[in-house]
């Protein structure tokens, strides 16, 4: 027995500093019994801003300017925790979406729950914009530009579409089209452009701009025109009015410009606002002629007009002069 006891004396001091230890002041800031703790918990959920509202994965959460970072999870949760009860803005950042922020008001609490939804940036699903000249007798070309993009959004909140050009001081809003589903802008006069010639129209960017009914206005996509085309294919046969059948044989004189092309051939109604009748797209650039496939449809006077657009790979093009031809 006298053994134990002087095992036991040593250990009373270090049991009642124990025992002392746990009614002292609570001054550990990672200590959650601490009265004046200053780390606290921030946690949320990250969704879409348009319904059906989904989660919204890997999301970046930053407090107070990145101090503390989490991620929002598979379900859209993230959870800061010993986080400095200080006030300030919690901020959310994903790709393909705008930033948002709260202000985290504490107010005494030492958790604090939000929801954030994110609005979806626009994105250019496919864009066409090329040059176009006319050829006109005598030795008339106008140029026009043409711009149809088809973009989409997520939360289905676009308001406008702008396309500028700043370097030109040119800016114009784009229509829509419901039955394409397309914004588009046909028949962008050279004027607008404030240019002399087509050619200084080259190496200038333009960009298309999508404004939401929040007040974002990003831009989407920049493009310039690459090519103005002014080689013009001469049409052979028929022409001054000849005299053919209703499946006619069009005849022309290829070119070779040196870069990638194929030829259009458009067959009109002869009249003050000549209505497209019949068309063939894409022919090889060795090709000299085309023959009609399906007899062309009576008019009042049977007279028709066809012309050979020349269209490169970016899709600029040109269109040569008329001709004129009749059907017996």
């Amino acid at each position: 027995m006298f053994p134990f006891k002087k095992i036991i004396v040593p250990l009373l001091p270090v049991v009642l500093g124990l025992f002392a230890a746990c009614s002292a002041p609570r001054n550990n800031p990672l200590d959650a019994n601490n009265p004046n703790r200053k780390l606290s918990e921030i946690q949320g959920r990250v969704y879409t801003f348009g319904l059906p509202h989904q989660p919204i994965v890997g999301a970046q959460i930053e407090f107070r300017s990145g101090q503390r970072i989490a991620f929002s999870d598979g379900a859209g949760k993230f959870d800061l925790s010993n986080v400095f009860r200080y006030n300030g803005w919690l901020y959310c950042l994903k790709s393909g979406y705008h930033p948002d922020s709260v202000y985290v008001q504490w107010d005494h609490q030492t958790h604090w729950q939000s929801e954030i939804y994110l609005n979806a940036k626009p994105r250019v699903d496919s864009l066409l914009f090329y040059s176009s000249l006319i050829n006109r007798y005598p030795t008339i070309q106008i140029l026009e530009l043409f711009v149809k993009a088809r973009i989409s959004d997520r939360d289905k909140d676009i308001d406008s579409v702008l396309f500028q050009c700043q370097s030109l001081n040119f800016s114009d809003v784009l229509t829509y089209d419901t039955f394409e589903r397309f914004y588009e802008r046909e028949h962008i006069p050279m004027r607008r452009l404030n240019v002399q010639s087509p050619e200084e129209i080259i190496g200038h960017r333009f960009r298309l701009l999508v404004k939401d009914g929040y007040g974002h206005c990003d831009t989407v996509q920049t493009t310039e025109i690459r090519r103005i085309i002014r080689d013009e294919v001469q049409l052979k046969s028929p022409a001054g009015h000849d005299t053919v059948s209703t499946t006619p044989t069009l005849f022309w004189q290829p070119i070779t410009p040196g870069y990638r092309f194929t030829y259009t051939v458009e067959i009109r109604t002869d009249e003050a606002d000549p209505q497209l009748i019949w068309q063939k797209s894409g022919l090889k650039p060795e090709t000299s002629s085309v023959k009609v496939g399906a007899p062309l449809p009576k008019t009042p006077n049977n007279q028709y007009i066809w012309a050979v657009w020349v269209i490169d790979s970016f899709g600029n093009r040109a269109r040569s002069k008329f001709k004129s031809f009749q059907v017996q």
